[in-house]
């Protein structure tokens, strides 16, 4: 804060406390980007019909990269138009912007549940499942849900997902390894926990 004050950018700094930041790594950064919206975000909407922005994503997710760059490719087969990740390599003006978008697509939830209820508050539809889309049930279930609140035709997403579900199949098989009653531990957030324990065993037994 002292280096923030002899800069003279007091008034262009959003300072936070660790009592500001939550109980955990992935509420503060909910807080964060909640915080940015409400001072960023203008007064009135300029609503982008077709477009949806990803909320629930961060560089503190694996394959975040992959996430943000499959999401925007499949989405723009059913016609809609990725117009950001909020808080995974995003700028200023994406958060400005945020709420212009027609539709916010939850990630992960507990990384954004303020955010959403923010975006909500200024008209944005949420799309979300409740989980994060890990193993194949939960990601088609999220393209489901896009389809089913914008009408779009998501059919490409489900192809894609099917031929990935075949050759994950393949790779088992080809595997020869029988894993059938193996313990396992997954130490995350219970929206990848329970998607990722339903997919282990469904595969695997």
């Amino acid at each position: 804060k002292r280096q923030v004050d002899r800069l003279g950018m007091s008034d262009d700094t959003l300072t936070f406390g660790c009592e500001d930041l939550g109980p955990d790594c992935a509420d503060g950064f909910d807080r964060m980007i909640e915080a940015l919206m409400r001072i960023l975000s203008g007064s009135e909407r300029d609503v982008k019909k077709g477009t949806v922005v990803l909320i629930g994503l961060s560089t503190m997710h694996r394959d975040w990269i992959v996430v943000k760059q499959e999401t925007s490719r499949l989405l723009g087969r059913a016609g809609l138009r990725v117009t950001a990740a909020i808080g995974a390599d995003c700028s200023v003006d994406d958060i400005r912007h945020a709420a212009d978008s027609e539709v916010a697509l939850v990630i992960s939830p507990e990384h954004c549940r303020r955010t959403a209820s923010f975006l909500e508050s200024q008209g944005v539809r949420i799309v979300s499942t409740g989980e994060s889309p890990v193993g194949f049930d939960a990601v088609a279930s999220m393209y489901r849900r896009v389809s089913d609140v914008t009408g779009r035709n998501a059919d490409y997403a489900f192809q894609m997902l099917n031929m990935y579900r075949r050759r994950a199949f393949d790779a088992i098989v080809k595997s020869g390894k029988d894993m059938t009653g193996t313990t396992y531990h997954i130490d995350s957030e219970g929206s990848i926990s329970v998607p990722l324990g339903r997919w282990l065993e469904s595969s695997f037994g």
